[in-house]
């Protein structure tokens, strides 16, 4: 095959491969199982998988059920690793069910910074709520998100706590569903009026690297 030809099929190929791969890497989420898709493993305490309620109506996937009976709280949780200085995004879905409570209460994303292993609490927790009135069905039985965006770890620490917070604001059940849970380094974005640039795939990567094969073979033709 021609120099010229090998150059046009490398393009082809390069530009085939490139377009099945992402423009953009998003960073990786730190939790373990956050989408409950079998079960609810990696998870601590208030913990229930419940394959009957799912955030993307998979049939084949599930959550984690949080109730709690009577005033107070209770929490399914995931020790994380965490880097000191380091700002992190928390995110998870959240449906409260008509059906499975009773009373007021509260669902939430909430955190804990801790020292190794999360055996020592190092501030005080940081939560984002999200509020039923069963009197008031508007938000019931649907899925609703709530986050907690650019939380920046303190000096010391060495993981965060993660919970999946229910509590009940009068003396009968509360329950909630938690879905999508995810603690990744934060995205920091860019200044008002910049143009973003997108990184470099897989894709594009290979093509630069064929088309710098294929100009070498082309160059060594034109010596010959």
């Amino acid at each position: 095959m021609a120099p010229t030809s090998i150059l046009r099929a490398a393009i082809a190929a390069g530009m085939a491969f490139a377009g099945t791969a992402p423009l953009g890497a998003q960073a990786a989420n730190l939790v373990s199982n956050g989408t409950f898709d079998t079960n609810a493993n990696g998870w601590t305490n208030a913990v229930l998988w419940d394959g009957t309620r799912d955030a993307g109506s998979n049939p084949a996937s599930g959550s984690d059920q949080v109730s709690v009976s009577g005033n107070g709280c209770t929490s399914s949780n995931q020790c994380v690793a965490a880097t000191p200085g380091t700002a992190y995004d928390l995110s998870a879905q959240v449906l409260i069910s008509s059906v499975l409570t009773t009373g007021d209460g509260i669902a939430q994303v909430v955190a804990l910074w801790q020292s190794t292993d999360c055996l020592q609490p190092l501030g005080k927790v940081i939560s984002s709520d999200t509020t039923s009135n069963v009197g008031n069905a508007a938000g019931l039985d649907a899925w609703h998100g709530v986050s907690l965006a650019a939380l920046v770890a303190p000096p010391t620490t060495k993981s965060i706590q993660i919970g999946l917070n229910t509590c009940s604001q009068t003396n009968n059940k509360f329950t909630a569903n938690f879905d999508n849970v995810s603690f990744s380094v934060a995205v920091a974005a860019p200044p008002a009026g910049a143009t973003a640039v997108p990184g470099l795939s897989v894709g594009m990567l290979a093509l630069l690297a064929t088309l710098v094969g294929a100009m070498g073979a082309w160059l060594r033709f034109r010596r010959a």
